[in-house]
């Protein structure tokens, strides 16, 4: 059954899912508001004003905020994606009106405390240590940054360093204003409430425009298109392994190939039966980690893959890695590594619709971003559509040598010459060239 869907005559819109079973009411609050919003030269305000959003209002100190959630027998936390930021709570039903009107005042009326905001710069560069510190999820940053170096999808969520010490809280508020208005904003339930009384809660908090702040209109803006600029960035470093990315431009959220994409992106490495964990690990014991992922973004999205490996291996995993791109996007699977494939991509979403926040999380971004929420029926069967002609398309179109952009981190000094000789691997994998053979070769040195 589809939520039920109201537009406050602010502009906030809210979706209610009632679920009289539950004991608990999931909360989530989407801001069209993220990394993709900023300026240059204020790169990591989007996550700052996250951040400050946790620090209370100008009437409830963060501390009233924790003791409420607290009362209210839940938690609160929030996050900031490349195009949206998010504040989401779990409480008992029935405090949910008390949880529903504390996370719109954090929303609509959060403090930009200058004692407050400079405590939350440094928390955020010691996140940014953090991962740094981490090479498995920098170098993932690292291959969004080669392939779109220019564009603002191609840059840490946590912003640029240099700009995040510059920035004040004028520029946050200024940002707040901008974009955290009710137009820009979609509120998701999950309860066991009945929908006319959800409804009632938000109208009185933030129903009405004279309860907003003044700010700008808050009228949705398209967003453009990341140029794909593909290169290499390799950040060498005393690491006991060679972390790396090959990064592919990919359809965006909504798209027609998103569906193929996805069951490629598990077939080759989302799940243990993926070919090449098959291949680099259970076959040659090459790695202890491989795996690839498929985001989509409004205006565009990225294939991944990503591996682990000592030194000495990096680079006939590396040819292994391409071999098998080349050959997915030259030889369709066989029906049976299809269905597999479709299955375990079934059953995910499937499980996902049966919690409440992996629930509510896929219905406020579909709404804030597509506009609309897609059936979860009607998804499944998009999955069933997909044919083996369709995959062989997408990672045609994909698994382009002129398209790939290499990341690394590690014991490493590759070039724009060894990105050119590995897209050469890759363009030899599609034909099927005699020089594919080399990747074989002892010690897989090309």
């Amino acid at each position: 059954m589809s939520p039920d869907l109201f537009r406050l005559a602010s502009g906030l819109t809210v979706l209610h899912d009632r679920r009289p079973q539950h004991l608990t009411s999931t909360i989530g609050l989407f801001i069209l508001a993220g990394p993709v919003d900023e300026k240059p030269e204020a790169a990591g305000v989007a996550h700052l004003v996250e951040h400050m959003l946790l620090n209370g209002t100008e009437t409830r100190s963060a501390e009233d905020v924790s003791r409420a959630f607290d009362l209210a027998g839940g938690h609160l936390q929030a996050f900031t994606a490349k195009e949206h930021t998010c504040l989401f709570s779990r409480v008992l039903a029935t405090e949910t009106r008390p949880a529903i009107e504390v996370m719109l005042d954090l929303v609509m009326d959060p403090v930009f405390d200058p004692v407050l905001f400079e405590r939350e710069k440094r928390i955020v560069a010691e996140e940014s240590g953090l991962g740094a510190d981490s090479p498995q999820r920098h170098v993932i940053d690292l291959g969004l940054l080669s392939l779109w170096p220019e564009s603002a999808f191609g840059r840490s969520i946590l912003g640029l360093p240099e700009c995040v010490a510059d920035l004040t809280p004028a520029d946050a508020r200024a940002f707040h204003a901008t974009h955290y208005r009710p137009a820009r904003i979609v509120a998701v339930v999950d309860s066991p409430l009945p929908a006319e009384e959800i409804r009632s809660y938000f109208e009185t908090a933030a129903g009405h425009p004279g309860n907003w702040r003044a700010g700008g209109d808050g009228a949705p803006v398209p967003r453009i298109a990341p140029r794909t600029t593909p290169g290499i960035v390799v950040s060498r470093a005393a690491t006991q392994q060679v972390h790396l990315c090959l990064s592919f431009p990919a359809p965006a959220l909504g798209d027609s190939q998103a569906e193929p994409v996805t069951i490629l992106s598990t077939l080759l490495g989302g799940s243990v039966a993926g070919r090449l964990l098959r291949v680099l690990r259970r076959e040659d014991g090459l790695v202890y980690f491989v795996s690839t992922s498929f985001i989509p973004y409004t205006a565009g999205g990225v294939f991944q893959v990503y591996a682990g490996v000592t030194p000495s291996s990096v680079e006939r995993v590396l040819c292994l890695c391409l071999r098998e791109l080349g050959r997915i996007a030259r030889e369709a699977p066989s029906a049976d590594e299809l269905h597999r494939a479709r299955q375990r991509v079934k059953g995910a979403l499937a499980s996902a619709q049966e919690q409440p926040g992996d629930r509510t999380t896929m219905t406020g971004k579909e709404q804030l971003l597509l506009g609309r929420i897609r059936d979860p029926v009607e998804v499944l069967r998009a999955y069933d559509a997909v044919t083996l002609d369709d995959l062989l398309g997408a990672a045609r179109a994909m698994f382009r040598p002129e398209l790939m952009a290499c990341a690394a981190i590690g014991p490493v000094d590759w070039t724009l010459d060894d990105l050119a000789r590995f897209r050469t691997r890759l363009a030899e994998a599609l034909s099927a060239a005699t020089g594919v053979a080399g990747i074989d070769a002892p010690g897989g040195q090309p």
